[in-house]
């Protein structure tokens, strides 16, 4: 994750309705995110919710967005699909914009190249 999340460390230990953090340091200020495994599957889906203080949003049930990260054998290769729900004030273009780079990050991870 540090690798293709902006060097984020994530903490959790992978068990569904514990939590999942991601702290970092974006733009000199250091922060965490938190959220909820909500659901997971291992090598085919995780499902998550997120907060993070940088949005400006208070830390409340309404604050949060759920992420899932869906995986699907292709040809030679693994489809990904991101999905984000609650965009918590974000315009879809946001959304992609914010996430874009996360998922080139990890597809040339996955690929073995450095991101």
């Amino acid at each position: 994750v540090k690798r293709y999340m902006m060097g984020a460390t994530l903490v959790t230990d992978w068990k569904v309705g514990h939590p999942i953090l991601w702290r970092g340091e974006v733009h000199g200020r250091t922060y965490e995110d938190k959220g909820t495994i909500v659901d997971m599957a291992p090598e085919r889906r995780l499902v998550v919710t997120h907060w993070s203080p940088l949005s400006g949003l208070p830390d409340a049930p309404g604050s949060y967005h759920t992420v899932s990260y869906e995986l699907e054998p292709q040809l030679g290769g693994t489809l990904v699909t991101l999905t984000q729900e609650n965009l918590t004030g974000l315009s879809p273009e946001q959304a992609k914009k914010n996430w874009q780079p996360v998922l080139d990050g990890l597809k040339k991870v996955a690929e073995g190249e450095k991101p």
